[in-house]
C-alpha cells in the first residue's frame, strides 16, 4: 500500500508518526514551521520510521561543498585546490594560493545555481565581480577552486543496504560551448537540458571513476544512493568536484546513470530503492 502524504504543518508530521509507515520516500530535507527547522530524517529516526537515503549528518557534509572537499581530501581522494571566501571586505584575490584560471561557485546549493559564464575566472577583476555576485544575489560564501580543464562526469551510486556493497554507474556529461568558447555545466545549460549525457566506454576510465565515486560516497557517510561529480585535470586524472546525497529522482543524472549502466526503467529504479531499504529494515510493504 502506497500513500501520498502532504506535509504543510507540524500536525501533519505528528499524524504521519502516528500512522507509522514502513517506509518514507521523500526528497525533502527539512521543514520550517513558525521559525523552527525540523529535519525530516531526524524526525523519522526519532519515531523509528525507515526512510530512503542518507541521514542528516551526511546531508550536512555534502551540502557544504567546502566541507565535502575537506573530508574527501582527508580520506586520500584527489580534489582540486580550493579556498572558501567568507567576506567581501578584502579582495578575494588575497585569499588565493593558486594560479588562474579558477572556478567560482556558491559554497552551498545545487542544480548549478550561481554558476554562469562569469564562474570561470582569469584575473583579479573577474574574481571580485563573481565573488560579489554570489554574496549579493545568493547571500552565501563562495568556493574558489583551481579550474579543471578536462572532461566532466557524474557517478551514480547504489548501495545494497544488506551487504553494504556499492555499485557505481559513471556517465559523461558534455556541455555545449558558451559565448566565450568554454564548456561549462551552468544553470542555464541544466535548466534547458542542453548537455549531452553518454556512456563511459573506456574500461580503465570507468574503473577509476567508479573507485573515486564509491570512495567519496563512503567518506561522506552516504547511504542507499547518491551521486558524485568528477572532472579530469589537464593530465586526465579524475578529481572529486562535489556530491549529491539526495539527488533528484525525476529523469536527471541519477536516473540516466541507472539507465545507461544497468538498463533500468524508471519504475525499476524506484522499486529497487524502496525494496532495498525495506529489506534492510525488515519492514513490510506500507509506504508513505
Amino acid at each position: 500500500e502506497v500513500r501520498i502524504t502532504e506535509i504543510t504543518t507540524r500536525e501533519c508530521l505528528t499524524k504521519l508518526a502516528k500512522r507509522k509507515p514502513n517506509l518514507v520516500f521523500s526528497g525533502v530535507k527539512y521543514f520550517e514551521f513558525n521559525g523552527d527547522q525540523i529535519w525530516l530524517n531526524d524526525f523519522l529516526e526519532l519515531h523509528n520510521i525507515p526512510y530512503i537515503g542518507s541521514n542528516h549528518a551526511a546531508l550536512d557534509r555534502e551540502h557544504n561543498k567546502g566541507l565535502a572537499k575537506s573530508l574527501v581530501k582527508k580520506a586520500g581522494i584527489v580534489t582540486a585546490d580550493y579556498v572558501v571566501v567568507k567576506t567581501s571586505g578584502v579582495s578575494a584575490h588575497n585569499h588565493l594560493r593558486m594560479a588562474y584560471p579558477v572556478f567560482v561557485k556558491p559554497v552551498i546549493g545545487g542544480d548549478s545555481i550561481g554558476i554562469d559564464e562569469l564562474s570561470l575566472v582569469f584575473n583579479r577583476e573577474q574574481l571580485d565581480v563573481k565573488i560579489k555576485q554570489i554574496f549579493n544575489v545568493l547571500n552565501c560564501d563562495a568556493l574558489v577552486e583551481r579550474y579543471l580543464m578536462g572532461r566532466e562526469f557524474s557517478v551514480g551510486i547504489l548501495e545494497d543496504e544488506q551487504s553494504r556493497v556499492l555499485t557505481a554507474m559513471p556517465i559523461e556529461i558534455t556541455a555545449p560551448k558558451n559565448n566565450l568558447g568554454h564548456r561549462l555545466l551552468d544553470f542555464d545549460v541544466k535548466r534547458l537540458d542542453r548537455e549531452k549525457v553518454t556512456k563511459v566506454k573506456n574500461k580503465t576510465l570507468h574503473k577509476k571513476l567508479s573507485d573515486l565515486g564509491k570512495s567519496a560516497f563512503a567518506a561522506l557517510g552516504g547511504r542507499s544512493f547518491g551521486r558524485i561529480d568528477i572532472k579530469l585535470c589537464a593530465k586526465g586524472l579524475p578529481h572529486f568536484v562535489e556530491a549529491n546525497l539526495m539527488p533528484g529522482l525525476s529523469k536527471g543524472y541519477f536516473y540516466r546513470s541507472c539507465v545507461i549502466n544497468l538498463g533500468m526503467t524508471y519504475d525499476d529504479m524506484i522499486l529497487l530503492l524502496c525494496s532495498n531499504r525495506i529489506n534492510s529494515s525488515g519492514e513490510g510493504k506500507k509506504t508513505a
